[in-house]
């Protein structure tokens, strides 16, 4: 119940978060687009060249007024100023409804000044309105000749394209040249050209500062109504997500106290739906899998406890039965050393008695891994003393060791010498326990008979045994020298566990 309350209110705080995320991100974007808009639309009046070409293709426009004016014999220049005059007080008084001017496509400054002037085919100043020239936003300026005399000299010589025929200058003028043709859709005759010059400052910050002033309510109420519904879907977006992710969590967790009856939501059609499907998948086979652990654990231990009691009650059962043996034979004429057989058989029972009561409790001895060499060296007496054979015990370094590793190099001790009871007829047997160089070296040598490994590597359980136990070892390996006649050197190795 405690786990599910914490759940719960986890998933509550996601959803929060998620809702005023979204809601954030929303306001943000409408913010951002806000402002990108503002700047793209300043950027294209400040950084492009659209005011100048606007006004070539005007003046190209408008250029045609001029042909009758300049075919007219004789040449009046009054009425060509004043035509100019009535097109630069149309254009500077910003009169959109007026057909014959540039409209309001060059009206971006307070501060516009224009300057109109015709020129002849062969560059003769004919008429120019004002009279003064182009000035300044503060005081006069002279006009740039150079450029306009280039300009002048394009359009004069048969050029076109009004994109050539304009510039714009740094301060704000603007500058474009339109020829004058008789027929300009037939390539007609040449009679002169129309020049334009407009002072237009544009400040980009003013143009920011007064844009963001006049709209700043329209955008802060948009942006709080863009934020409101913003929320409100986040909110309701939320809420379904984290209800989802609640109905998985429950069931993972009903998993984890081994409650595999409850089901993950298979909504199709999304990530989640998936997830949910694919882990329904997963608690099918964890069921089957815990249940095959369980299977495997009931051999595992069965195989344990065959080991178990082969390298401990079987092996010292035969010896009790060889003292028994020897009693019974030693009884008719040394009742004394009969005697002392069966000492020895009584301890031996004692030994299977709290060896099987080891196995029946817990099958874990309990000592610490620490305590290998001394119980080794133990009983390496015993079973010196029990058998008859010499055995020589030799311990260097300190041994640290899990409990299960010693434990299990201890078994694998016990059946080396118990093999040499039994097979090897040995008269000396010398066991080894070595730490060094972070490795434990087990070593059991014996003078016996020997055999063939390979003849006899499947007879009985003893060397199966020792090997898989020394596979159960940390890092630990089992080598086996043997040859007839020549005796058998076992040698277990695994890792230290201070290593």
């Amino acid at each position: 119940m405690i786990h599910s309350h914490q759940s719960w209110g986890a998933f509550n705080r996601l959803r929060w978060r998620l809702t005023f995320s979204y809601t954030g991100v929303t306001m943000g974007a409408v913010a951002l687009l806000q402002g990108a808009t503002l700047l793209l639309v300043g950027g294209v009046f400040y950084f492009t060249d659209l005011f100048p070409m606007m006004i070539a293709e005007k003046a190209k426009s408008i250029a045609p007024q001029f042909v009758r004016p300049l075919q007219a014999i004789p040449l009046s220049r009054e009425v060509l100023e004043l035509r100019l005059e009535q097109l630069r007080e149309e254009l500077e008084k910003r009169a959109p409804e007026s057909d014959r001017g540039f409209g309001w496509g060059i009206n971006a400054s307070r501060q516009q000044k224009v300057l109109l002037a015709i020129l002849a085919r062969d560059g003769r100043l004919l008429a120019t309105s004002p009279a003064a020239a182009l000035p300044r936003a503060e005081g006069d300026r002279p006009v740039r000749p150079e450029k306009l005399s280039e300009l002048t000299a394009l359009a004069l010589g048969g050029e076109r394209d009004s994109t050539k025929l304009a510039c714009r200058f740094s301060d704000g003028t603007l500058m474009a040249v339109a020829p004058i043709y008789t027929d300009p859709a037939e390539q007609g005759e040449l009679l002169g050209a129309l020049t334009v010059q407009i002072y237009a400052p544009f400040s980009l910050r003013e143009f920011l500062r007064k844009a963001v002033r006049d709209l700043l309510p329209i955008f802060t109420v948009l942006t709080l109504l863009t934020g409101t519904v913003g929320m409100a879907f986040g909110f309701f977006m939320a809420r379904r997500l984290t209800r989802r992710l609640s109905a998985i969590s429950a069931a993972t967790t009903a998993w984890s106290h081994g409650d595999f009856s409850s089901q993950a939501p298979e909504r199709p059609g999304d990530e989640l739906g998936e997830l949910g499907r694919r882990l329904n998948e997963m608690s099918h086979g964890l069921r089957g899998l815990i249940a095959l652990q369980q299977d495997l654990a009931s051999l595992k231990e069965r195989q344990r406890l065959a080991r178990d009691l082969h390298d401990t009650v079987k092996q010292q059962a035969f010896s009790c039965a060889m003292h028994l043996g020897a009693a019974t034979r030693l009884l008719p004429r040394d009742p004394a050393a009969a005697a002392h057989r069966l000492d020895d058989a009584s301890q031996l029972v004692q030994t299977m008695q709290r060896e099987l009561s080891e196995v029946i409790g817990d099958l874990t001895p309990r000592w610490a891994g620490a305590e290998l060499a001394k119980r080794l060296r133990d009983f390496v007496s015993e079973w010196s003393h029990t058998h008859g054979i010499p055995a020589h015990w030799t311990s260097r370094g300190t041994v640290q060791l899990r409990d299960a590793d010693a434990q299990t190099l201890f078994r694998i001790a016990q059946e080396a010498l118990a093999n040499a009871a039994r097979h090897s007829a040995a008269t000396r047997v010398e066991v080894t326990l070595t730490a060094e160089s972070g490795e434990i070296v087990l070593t059991v040598l014996d003078n016996g008979r020997g055999f063939d490994p390979v003849i006899n590597a499947s007879a009985g359980m003893g060397l199966s045994n020792m090997r898989e136990r020394a596979g159960t070892l940390a890092g630990g390996t089992l080598v086996l020298t043997t040859h007839p006649g020549r005796g058998t050197s076992l040698v277990a190795r695994c890792r230290d566990s201070a290593a």
